[in-house]
């Protein structure tokens, strides 16, 4: 079976399989060594290195991707519960809002 009749195959399962699929095959990543590792990562670069020379995936402008990673940071941040000073967070649910990232 070729990789992307497996692909295809595994996505046709409920989400609780594939939750386990994930699972059993992310663990089975742990057990190689920091070579294969190396090796599985060069080779990935060298995958996405073709794709872009082949014009098949474009660039995203850094401060696209920089605003996309910020968003969900400045969340987490603003729903860590006030502790000390920033008590008074609770009266004021604005303060912090205006922090840049």
């Amino acid at each position: 079976m070729k990789l992307n009749e497996l692909e295809n195959e595994a996505l046709k399962l409920d989400p609780p399989s594939r939750a386990r699929l994930a699972e059993v095959l992310l663990r089975s990543l742990d057990a190689l060594s920091e070579k294969e590792v190396e090796a599985l990562w060069l080779d990935e670069a060298e995958r996405r290195e073709r794709a872009w020379d082949a014009g098949e995936v474009e660039g995203i402008p850094a401060e696209q991707v920089m605003a996309k990673a910020k968003r969900p940071l400045k969340e987490l941040l603003l729903a860590i519960p006030p502790v000390g000073e920033d008590a008074d967070f609770e009266r004021n649910p604005d303060r912090g809002r205006d922090v840049e990232l």
